[in-house]
């Protein structure tokens, strides 16, 4: 998906050169503040994933931890 955006703002945003065309200065600008809006917006999302208490690990006895699996 993050290829079809950059394509089609560089596709978008050209200037006219000899024999064709290509993107423009502003064209890469803007990839890079989207990329670093993007960048931003799934850094806000992950600091609301919970994570593992560290208390449910130490509540798991020593004999828990060290008995064969056909054990518990």
């Amino acid at each position: 998906m993050c290829s079809a955006i950059v394509a089609t703002i560089l596709a978008g945003l050209t200037m006219a050169i000899p024999g064709g065309s290509a993107p423009t200065l502003h064209a890469y600008q803007t990839v890079f503040a989207v990329a670093g809006l993007v960048a931003i917006a799934a850094l806000g999302i992950a600091l609301f994933i919970p994570r593992r208490r560290a208390a449910r690990t130490a509540a798991i006895g020593a004999a828990e931890v060290l008995a064969p699996a056909g054990a518990r």
